[in-house]
C-alpha cells in the first residue's frame, strides 16, 4: 500500500511538472507567435507615373526615392510598404497623376506641373520667368522656400486632396532639337515647335509656334514632320533618343524650370504612422538634390548621343539671348495677374522667387517682378 501511495505521490508530481512545462511552452509559442504578428505592420501603397521610367525622374523615384524609405523603416522593423509600382500610364497618363491621386486611385505620384498649371498654378512661377537661372536644384528648392511663405501654395493643393512632398527639377536649361538648321534668331520663325505648354510661350516672340506634345509623343511626331523641332533638355532627349529624328541641338541657354512635384493624397498621409511619415519627408528633402545629380549625368549623356550621332550643335550668342528674353512679352506678369483672378498672391509670389534668384546670384538677363 505505502508503494502505491508512493508511486501515486510521484505520478501527481510527474503531472504537476509536465503541465507546468508545458503551459510554459504554451505561453511562449503564443508570445512568440503574437511578436511575429504583431512586430511588423504592412502598408500597402500605389506610387504612380504617366512615364515610364527610362524618364531620369522616375528611373530615381524607383531606384532611390522607395528604397531610401524602405531603409529607414527596416532600423526599427515595426512598418514596411508594399509598394505597388504603376508606371507608362498603368493606372494615369503623363499629366493625369494629380486627379488620379486626388482621387485615391494612386496613394503617391510625380505630377508634371506644366501639366497642371490651372490646379496648382503657383508652383508654375519658373515657367514663366526665363532667363533667371540654370541650377534646377535651386530653381526647385527656392519654390518650396517660397512656398513656406504663402499658405496659399499648400492649399492649392490642399483642394485637390493632396500634399506636396517636394518640388523636383531636371531641367537645367532647355533646348530646341531640330530637324533643321538653325544659326540665328531669324531660322525660328514659321517653325513649329513641341513642348510641355508654357515653356512654348518662350518661343513666340522668336516667330515660332508652340505645339503641345508630351515628350513620350516627340520621337513620332519629329519622325513624321507634325512638328519641326522640341524644345526639352539633354537628358530626357536622350531618354527618349531625339537624336535620331532631330539632328540639330541648339544650345539656347533660355533657362531651367522645375517640371516636378511629387505630391500624396491627404487621406493616405494623415493614416500613415508617425515613423512612416519621417522616413517620407526625410527621403523627400534628400531627394532633389539627388535627382539633380542624375540629371546632370542624363544630360552630359544626352549631350555625348549628339555627339556620336554627328549631331549638329548650334550655341545661340549672348547678343542673340538678350534680344530675344528683352523681346518677349512679360508672361510673368500675366501668369501673376491670372494668378490673382482666381485669388492667390501671384504678384507676391512672383517679386519673392525673384527676389531669391537676385540674392543668389544668378545670371538674370530679365527682372520679370520689376517692369
Amino acid at each position: 500500500m505505502k508503494l502505491f501511495y508512493h508511486f501515486r505521490s510521484q505520478m501527481m508530481k510527474n503531472t504537476v511538472g509536465f503541465k507546468t512545462k508545458l503551459f510554459v511552452f504554451i505561453y511562449a509559442a503564443f508570445a512568440f507567435c503574437c511578436t511575429s504578428a504583431y512586430a511588423q505592420q504592412t502598408i500597402q501603397m500605389t506610387a504612380i507615373s504617366g512615364y515610364a521610367p527610362v524618364a531620369t525622374w522616375i528611373r530615381e523615384f524607383r531606384d532611390y526615392f522607395i528604397p531610401e524609405i524602405n531603409k529607414k523603416l527596416a532600423v526599427t522593423g515595426k512598418y514596411k510598404i508594399n509598394w505597388n509600382q504603376a508606371y507608362s500610364g498603368q493606372v494615369a497618363n503623363v499629366g493625369g497623376e494629380l486627379q488620379a491621386i486626388q482621387k485615391g486611385l494612386a496613394d503617391i505620384g510625380i505630377v508634371v506641373l506644366p501639366l497642371a498649371t490651372d490646379k496648382v498654378g503657383l508652383y508654375a512661377v519658373s515657367y514663366y520667368t526665363p532667363f533667371v537661372s540654370n541650377d534646377v536644384v535651386l530653381i526647385s528648392k527656392t519654390i518650396d522656400k517660397v512656398a513656406q511663405k504663402f499658405p496659399d501654395m499648400v492649399r492649392q493643393w490642399e483642394q485637390f486632396n493632396q500634399k506636396n512632398l517636394v518640388t523636383l527639377g531636371v531641367v537645367d536649361t532647355y533646348h530646341v532639337l531640330s530637324r533643321k538648321a538653325i544659326s540665328k534668331a531669324e531660322d525660328f520663325k514659321g517653325m513649329k515647335i513641341g513642348g510641355a505648354g508654357p515653356n512654348l510661350l518662350w518661343l513666340q516672340s522668336m516667330g515660332a509656334t508652340g505645339v503641345v506634345a508630351p515628350m513620350n509623343e516627340a520621337y513620332n511626331a519629329l519622325q513624321t514632320g507634325v512638328i519641326d523641332g522640341y524644345f526639352i533638355h539633354s537628358g530626357a532627349a536622350q531618354n527618349v533618343k531625339l537624336n535620331e529624328v532631330a539632328p540639330y541641338h541648339v544650345n539656347t541657354k533660355a533657362g531651367g524650370a522645375s517640371a516636378f512635384a511629387m505630391s500624396i493624397n491627404l487621406n493616405t498621409w494623415k493614416r500613415l504612422p508617425d515613423e512612416v511619415k519621417t522616413a517620407i519627408t526625410e527621403v523627400s528633402k534628400s531627394f532633389p538634390d539627388y535627382l539633380g545629380k542624375a540629371a546632370r549625368i542624363d544630360n552630359d549623356a544626352g549631350v555625348k548621343a549628339y555627339k556620336d550621332s554627328k549631331g549638329t550643335f548650334v550655341d545661340i550668342s549672348d547678343d542673340v539671348r538678350k534680344q530675344w528674353a528683352m523681346s518677349m512679352s512679360n508672361i510673368a506678369q500675366r501668369w501673376a495677374d491670372d494668378q490673382e483672378k482666381q485669388g492667390y498672391p501671384g504678384k507676391a509670389v512672383l517679386k519673392a522667387y525673384m527676389d531669391e534668384m537676385r540674392a543668389a546670384n544668378q545670371p538674370i538677363l530679365r527682372n520679370w517682378d520689376r517692369e
